[in-house]
């Protein structure tokens, strides 16, 4: 995934799977990065929000982790 997103910097998909490794890792900086940039060019991709909100729930608490499942279930109520 690292050399795919340099590759292609616009790839948010990428960007997100590596948030998700990187969380999967216990590298809460990087998957935080990650996320940031998949978000920026996909800012309406729920799945995006909801690995976010799992990411937060994890390392920045349950009121952070809210506002990124809430932002999925605004884009997509069908989402969950």
């Amino acid at each position: 995934y690292v050399q795919a997103s340099r590759l292609w910097p616009e790839n948010a998909e990428l960007h997100a799977r590596l948030g998700r490794t990187y969380q999967a890792l216990e590298q809460p900086v990087l998957a935080s990065q990650e996320f940031d940039l998949a978000l920026s060019p996909a800012p309406n991709e729920p799945l995006y929000w909801e690995w976010l909100g799992a990411f937060r729930e994890q390392y920045d608490g349950l009121d952070s982790a809210i506002q990124a499942y809430s932002k999925a279930l605004e884009i997509d109520p069908n989402n969950f």
